[in-house]
Parts: structure tokens; C-alpha cells; sequence
């Protein structure tokens, strides 16, 4: 709702919102995905 609301009023600014939307959503994908290999390397550090 923010973000339309931003870009019918400002084109500009809904650019920039929605570049740091993407880069926030990366950055949340490569953590989740390292949280999960690190896991998996404890995992398999204790069957060991």
C-alpha cells in the first residue's frame, strides 16, 4: 500500500524504495541460507 501510494505521488521515490526492497530481500535470502548450511555442517560436526 506504501509503495503505490509513493509512486503515484513521487516516481522517483517508489524507484528507490522498491531497489531497497530487492536488496533487503537478497540479503534475507543469503542469510536464511547460510543459517541453514551452518546447520548442517553442526549436524554433521556432531555425528562425526
Amino acid at each position: 500500500m506504501y509503495l503505490k501510494t509513493e509512486f503515484e505521488e513521487h516516481g522517483v521515490k517508489y524507484a528507490i524504495d522498491h531497489q531497497s526492497l530487492q536488496i533487503l530481500w537478497t540479503l534475507h535470502m543469503v542469510l536464511s541460507l547460510f543459517m541453514a548450511l551452518h546447520s548442517e555442517l553442526r549436524g554433521c560436526r556432531t555425528s562425526t
